[in-house]
């Protein structure tokens, strides 16, 4: 769980002196007032003497008053009445003209952009009401205000800062507002905060309070924790040092009764209300809410929460929206220079929906969304939903849109830091070059330097519409042996028009250089050490060349980072990850060995091809079904071939040639009879590698049992902790992977097969158990089946088809066959993807593909895999392609 900090909240009483329980952080120096103002101006309109029946002229006279402010060039006014203040804090709903004067007077100051806090004066409420069941209607209240009136925030003035009940009533109100707009602003009395300075700055420091506002000066008080300057004005930036995360507000109606005492995370201490409804504050989300209502214990986990945090507890201690509700699915930076944000946000289906007043399209998953232009300064985000009982609820956040100021960027020199390469320690031979390359300002001039040597290096440049990129290739033949070298860039501007003429950067890394009998021979740890043909940044991995069997003896020539080079062959390396290898074997020689006659035969299950494997070189199989083969690649090993041995028995194997390609490169080619095979596989065994081709199963597609006699393996990808991707509702790809997965098996039985589940329950499991399992079921086909996710995140109808991917080019076919039948299902066509990395289904043993049903991040198609009768189809389209490629096997 991350240690989130609990702001006040609650305070205890120990020797007559108070301190909050919830931030351990306590301020030693004395305080005292600031004295430094920001360049704000705020007035105070009071209409203490109002007329209530007579509205219009209220507001008139309020609308007079700003006109001044706006002369007077305010950034600020706080209205101040106490008649509204004491209808706030009573049990008695707040009148629908207050209401009203409010509203009008808060939308005339924005549309002269003026900041409007509404006065709340605590120093006459009923003690009754605010401490005990009359909070409830309090807090209606607020929400009342915060919903109908467009105000900023609001300016509690008389708080009793020693008093815990206060305290908890004010953290309530200020939690249960920020459930509608987080963003409000939250200030109180400069000159009446000090009086309690042991337990109210606390509350300034954390974020409880934005800011203090001082009646006399008539502006904002500087407050050192928040990171603007007192030259500047704090009413048009975006204040809030606690985001909407940090709000919390549980629904505890199903575990607790009224007035149970509650315990959050062992500090804060709750009692229930009336509303049943606990609120608090934390610094940071956590990742588990540990809640103890009496001797019960509830562990809360909150890694599927978005905001508003507003969840009811169930019995179970899950966490699941209640009532009316509104969410906004994807978090955003407070500061953004993009002048346009896509809010995605979802409620309840069906509902009307408007994203800034604009009606837009609900999906029946209840995501929403619109792109909303910004204008520079502070923007508004606000969502409405009015659902289908006629229940109307709002959520609002704003976002501060800064205009990125692309002319003086022109006139700055700069390098893109995360453009750089090499990023990681390298360890080369003198024959090698170091590569270096990097963005920068265009049209520039670069150098490379190496330290020590003092050598500059000129970069080539190609440039861009908005940058270069610089790079050079440097020959290390000359460079000290067994010597750090640093990496420094170096970027000039020859013609003084950008700032500053020259920039510096050295890379945080290593160069050394060694000869290449200085670096160790390796042996392979694991019966999968991955052997990689690049180090090429790719999602699921560099393209990869073998997955070797344990005890293999490799000659490393190279490091970069935690990767060794490994040369196979004069002409050819690989890489491999130091988690794969043991460096201290003391080996110091490299394998080889002359290859002797090689042999074939068959069984009754397959075509078995046995090779010489004399010593414990690195190999590879590459699957070439165009020409009709498979390709085995020895390095290491020289020809002493005289025969191959042939019987004429072999079903599938036409004939077996080889070539020495080098003189340490050996191949053997095993030609094949069709390309229609059944799976194949490769391993060491003693001093041979066992080549097996295996048999086709056999069934009868015309029977009422076409698939009797095929054993078929079907992977749920993901599950347990590893969710996969999650969709624009929240929708997890797990879920939908298992449940397609067992509709799939449901199908298939039906109609005659032998299925093993790999995942049958939402349980973690490595990717590599997948795939064991799956070979050592022995089935004849193979199935994962995945949903789709793309970037950027806020295009929710960007990039949408079903798809499937294919390792193996054996496996096309299967592929190919799934995937037209899916388009059966009016998907957008994504494609059939060959060379794909996806650990499970790469695999040889059997026909094996990967289904990606379609793209959660797409609205559209997420909305059609939520949807259980969809999954159905898509079970039954996966069938019907089967069908096809049966049929095209065993034609």
């Amino acid at each position: 769980m991350k240690k989130g900090l609990f702001l006040l909240i609650t305070i205890v009483f120990v020797a007559n002196a108070c301190k909050t329980i919830i931030n351990n952080n306590r301020i030693d120096e004395p305080v005292s007032y600031s004295h430094k103002y920001y360049q704000d101006k705020i007035a105070f309109l009071n209409f203490d003497n109002i007329d209530i029946d007579n509205p219009a002229a209220v507001i008139n006279r309020l609308k007079n008053k700003i006109d001044e402010s706006d002369l007077n060039n305010d950034n600020g006014v706080v209205l101040q009445c106490s008649s509204i203040s004491k209808m706030i804090l009573s049990n008695s709903k707040i009148d629908d003209s207050f209401i009203n004067i409010i509203k009008e007077t808060a939308n005339y100051s924005k549309a002269k952009n003026i900041s409007i806090l509404l006065e709340v004066d605590f120093n006459n409420p009923d003690k009754y009401y605010l401490e005990k069941s009359g909070l409830t209607n309090i807090k209606d209240n607020f929400n009342l205000l915060v919903t109908s009136c467009d105000i900023n925030g609001f300016y509690f003035k008389g708080i009793d800062f020693s008093s815990s009940h206060t305290l908890n009533a004010l953290q309530d109100i200020i939690v249960n507002c920020m459930m509608i707009k987080p963003f409000l602003i939250v200030s109180t009395n400069e000159e009446q905060f000090y009086k309690f300075s042991e337990v109210s700055e606390d509350l300034l420091k954390i974020g409880t309070i934005d800011f203090l506002v001082s009646e006399k000066a008539k502006t904002i008080a500087y407050n050192k924790y928040l990171t603007i300057s007192e030259y500047e004005r704090v009413l048009p930036q975006y204040v809030k040092k606690l985001s909407p995360e940090s709000f919390i507000t549980l629904n505890l109606e199903e575990v607790a009764e009224i007035n149970a005492p509650i315990k959050v995370n062992d500090g804060i201490e709750k009692q229930l209300n009336t509303d049943h409804k606990i609120h608090f504050i934390i610094s940071g989300k956590p990742d588990v809410i540990d809640l103890k209502i009496g001797d019960k214990e509830y562990r809360i986990k909150t890694n599927d929460w978005v905001i508003p945090f507003n969840y009811l507890v169930k019995k179970e201690g899950s966490t699941e929206r209640y009532g009316s509700w509104i969410e906004f699915r994807r978090p955003f930076e407070r500061v953004t220079g993009n002048n346009t944000y896509n809010l995605l946000c979802r409620t309840t289906y069906p509902s009307k929906v408007t994203i800034n007043s604009d009606p837009v399209k609900i999906y029946t998953t209840g995501v929403f969304f619109n792109k909303v232009r910004l204008t520079e300064g502070l923007n508004r985000l606000r969502a409405v939903a009015t659902d289908d009982k006629g229940n109307t609820t709002i959520y609002e956040d704003q976002i501060f849109y800064r205009k990125e100021d692309l002319v003086q960027k022109e006139k700055q020199l700069y390098i893109v830091d995360d453009s750089i390469e090499p990023i990681e320690n390298l360890s080369l031979t003198p024959t090698d070059f170091l590569n270096v390359s990097f963005l920068g300002s265009k049209s520039q001039i670069a150098f490379v330097e190496l330290i020590p040597g003092n050598q500059k290096y000129s970069c080539s440049r190609i440039d861009f519409s908005n940058v270069s990129q610089y790079k050079v290739s440097i020959p290390l033949k000359n460079l000290s042996h067994n010597q750090k070298h640093q990496i420094k860039l170096i970027l000039v501007n020859e013609d003084g028009s950008l700032n500053p003429k020259s920039i510096e950067k050295f890379l945080k890394l290593d160069l050394v250089v060694k000869d290449q009998d200085e670096y160790p021979s390796l042996i392979t740890t694991s019966s999968n050490s991955i052997l990689t043909y690049t180090l090429a940044p790719i999602r699921l991995g560099a393209p990869i060349r073998n997955e070797l069997p344990k005890d293999v003896i490799l000659k490393s020539n190279g490091i970069f980072g935690d990767n060794y080079r490994i040369k196979l062959s004069e002409t050819e390396e690989g890489y491999i990850n130091k988690e794969f290898v043991d460096a201290n074997v003391g080996i110091n020689y490299t394998p080889g060995y002359y290859i002797n006659p090689i042999a074939s035969y068959s069984t009754e299950k397959e075509d078995i091809v046995k090779i010489p494997y004399l010593e414990n070189v690195p190999f590879e199989v590459y699957p070439d079904p165009e020409q009709k083969r498979i390709v085995i690649t020895l390095f290491g090993v020289k020809s002493s071939s005289t025969w191959i041995i042939h019987k004429n028995d072999l079903r599938f194997i036409e004939e077996i040639t080889w070539q020495q390609t080098s003189k340490e490169t050996y191949k053997i080619y095993i030609n094949l009879k069709s390309p229609k095979i059944w799976g194949y596989d490769l391993k060491p065994k003693g001093k041979e590698l066992v080549f097996k081709l295996k048999y086709p199963p056999i069934y009868n597609l015309e029977s009422s049992t076409p698939l009797k006699g095929i054993k078929i393996s079907i992977e749920a990808g993901h599950g347990g902790s590893n969710i996969g991707a999650v969709g624009l509702s929240g929708l997890k790809e797990k879920d939908i992977n298992l449940d397609l997965s067992k509709k799939l098996a449901d199908i298939l039985t039906l109609n005659g097969a032998e299925i093993f589940q790999g995942r049958d329950s939402d349980i973690d499991m490595a990717l590599l158990k997948k795939r064991d399992d799956a070979v050592r079921s022995n089935s004849n086909l193979h199935f994962s089946i995945h949903a789709n996710s793309s970037e950027p995140v806020n295009e929710f109808l960007g990039t949408s088809g079903t798809c499937t991917f294919y390792h193996n080019p054996f496996w096309a076919k299967f592929a190919e066959s799934v995937y037209y039948k899916l388009l059966d299902l009016e998907l957008a066509p994504f494609g059939s993807v060959g060379s794909f990395n996806y650990r499970v289904t790469r695999m040889s043993e059997m026909p094996s593909i990967l289904v990606e049903q379609a793209f959660m991040s797409h609205a559209e198609d997420e909305e059609k895999l939520n949807d259980d009768n969809f999954r159905k189809l898509m079970a039954e389209k996966i069938y019907s392609g089967l069908l096809n490629y049966l049929k095209y096997m065993s034609e």
